[in-house]
């Protein structure tokens, strides 16, 4: 949230309902933290699943 831009410290804290101090003890363990790897997982395959959609509409359509 912070490190985004999105929301500052005070706004976190509110939101939250926590005080700065405690949003900013936070944002300090975060920092020694490595950054998370990139996300190299393949996109899923969607054919399959569209073809199965695609034949039930063909047998909704022939019942109606």
């Amino acid at each position: 949230m912070h490190d985004s831009g999105d929301y500052n410290v005070a706004e976190i804290a509110a939101l939250f309902n926590i005080s700065r101090l405690t949003v900013y003890r936070s944002l300090d363990r975060t920092t020694d933290l490595p950054p998370l790897p990139a996300d190299t997982r393949p996109a899923p395959d969607i054919v399959q699943y569209d073809q199965l959609l695609a034949s039930a509409s063909a047998t909704e359509a022939r019942e109606s």
